[in-house]
């Protein structure tokens, strides 16, 4: 019973293991050991707890798109992959009128001898058309209320490089921070 969700326990000893020794931390660059090869590789550990806790909540026969429990892959995952079973549950929900209106205008070509240009298709164009505006539109409505509602508006975060990336470090001219960067003259094409 610990006050903190698995993976902010995850995210503490990442950070523990970053920080500098004047904050508290070990002051370890794991992706600089690795690009050393003084290690090979480091990642956490499942704890099968709560994957076994995570797996009844979730994982169950026929359940449906829009009911799934993502909360609970939230809290053992983390916000971002939260969030990407959050839009295929949204993706999936939104496939099932497409499918429908498809298979209202696969009958309506069936219907005129297989025609391709049968007097539905044009409604079935349209038909798709407006889909993928209300598709799109409520998925940003859904993503910024989520995003809201488990704290990550405004939530970016700089990216590490691979280990086994090697570029020039120059100045970002968004920024104006250092970054690496990979110079065009060193493009195979």
């Amino acid at each position: 019973n610990s006050k903190f969700r698995g993976v902010d326990r995850l995210k503490l000893i990442a950070l523990i293991l970053k920080a500098r020794i004047s904050e508290g931390g070990c002051q370890i660059d794991c992706y600089k050991l690795i690009k050393n090869k003084c290690m090979i590789s480091f990642f956490p550990l499942h704890d099968a707890v709560e994957l076994l806790e995570l797996e009844d909540k979730w994982l169950q026969a026929c359940q449906l798109p829009w009911r799934q429990n993502v909360t609970a892959v939230k809290d053992y995952y983390g916000e971002k992959i939260g969030m990407y079973f959050t839009y295929l549950g949204h993706y999936t929900t939104w496939l099932i009128y497409a499918a429908i209106g498809g298979f209202i205008g696969w009958i309506g070509v069936a219907g005129d001898n297989s025609n391709p240009s049968a007097p539905v298709i044009p409604y079935l164009c349209v038909f798709i058309a407006v889909w993928c505006t209300l598709f799109l539109e409520f998925w940003k409505r859904t993503e910024k209320t989520t995003a809201m509602k488990w704290g990550m508006v405004g939530f970016e975060e700089d990216e590490q490089d691979r280990p086994e990336f090697e570029g020039e470090v120059t100045l970002s001219p968004v920024t104006g921070r250092p970054f690496r960067y990979f110079p065009r003259k060193h493009y195979l094409f």
